[in-house]
């Protein structure tokens, strides 16, 4: 497959006002990250609600992303509880217009050996027969296998292996995936707010969930590294600590599809476990968004 770059968008999953699935907006949020310069999109993962809908709901947002993606590398995520569900995707997945899967491991029965997580990635290559990618996360999934050897294994095992999201807070850690893999695998960096620094390091592409909405930034942030003009691009680096606080203040499903919203979007609110925000709290999370630089690139009165 050919080398991903730039930036790949781990995009909300819509829901209506009740709280169901609303897949007819996935289409106008494909137009939109295609219009803001994104690169693909990681679909059903952590910022999609992945876990906390059904097989049948994540099926029909695959089958919605695969129908309106365009130009977009779609990356579908199958991670699931239960192996049978993780089959199930994985086949439902080989009859759509997908680009790659990818594996994250469970988080309450975890494997506890590289070999019961390869095992695992197994039965998605070979269930949906599309390139396979690791998913990453040791903070979510609760599995801190080495990330280089889980990789090494994988390229052993799987013809079918193309990379790894990795998401994780250790510069250190990438780098080591990021030297191992060249000519062999792709190394994605997952922490966004890192860009500047995994940039140094040697990441030419990018997979997180702040790209649903500031994409100009990020964007500019890279040209000014790849111009070498170190100043320009620790300015636009500046602007994202600010959009940090609003996440972790607000949530980051929340404040997220708020964001989005201010593109023209309605994506709804995140699902139980997350609690519904209330109004007050919606109040000060609009006046929060206004305050955050980034959000000048938005088009005027979107979302309004």
């Amino acid at each position: 497959m050919d080398a991903l770059t730039g930036l790949v968008a781990a995009p909300h999953t819509p829901f209506d006002a009740e709280g169901r699935l609303a897949a007819d907006r996935i289409p106008a949020l494909a137009r939109h990250l295609e219009a803001t310069g994104v690169r693909g999109v990681f679909v059903n993962g952590t910022t999609g609600e992945g876990l906390c809908q059904t097989v049948e709901e994540r099926q029909r947002v695959a089958e919605a992303w695969s129908a309106a993606k365009g130009s977009l590398h779609l990356i579908l995520n199958l991670g699931a509880q239960a192996v049978g569900d993780l089959e199930a995707l994985a086949r439902h997945a080989s009859g759509l217009a997908v680009d790659g899967v990818a594996v994250v491991a469970p988080s309450f029965h975890r494997p506890r050996s590289v070999d019961a997580l390869v095992d695992l990635a197994g039965v998605a290559a070979e269930a949906s027969g599309r390139p396979l990618w690791l998913y990453h996360i040791p903070a979510l999934s609760g599995v801190h296998l080495d990330a280089t050897e889980v990789c090494e294994a994988l390229h052993a095992a799987l013809p079918r292996f193309a990379g790894v999201k990795f998401t994780a807070n250790d510069l250190l850690g990438y780098q080591r995936v990021l030297t191992a893999g060249e000519g062999r695998w792709q190394s994605g960096w997952g922490c966004d707010e890192l860009m500047l620094p995994a940039l140094a390091v040697g990441a030419r592409f990018f997979v997180g969930s702040t790209y649903n909405y500031a994409a100009p930034t990020y964007l500019r942030l890279m040209r000014a590294f790849e111009a070498g003009d170190l100043d320009a691009a620790r300015r636009e680096s500046r602007r994202i600590p600010p959009l940090l606080e609003v996440l972790d203040r607000f949530g980051q499903i929340h404040a997220g599809k708020r964001l989005v919203a201010r593109w023209g979007l309605d994506l709804g609110m995140a699902r139980l476990p997350e609690r519904a925000l209330r109004e007050a709290e919606l109040d000060e999370l609009e006046r929060a968004i206004d305050a955050l630089e980034l959000m000048d690139d938005a088009p005027a009165g979107a979302g309004a």
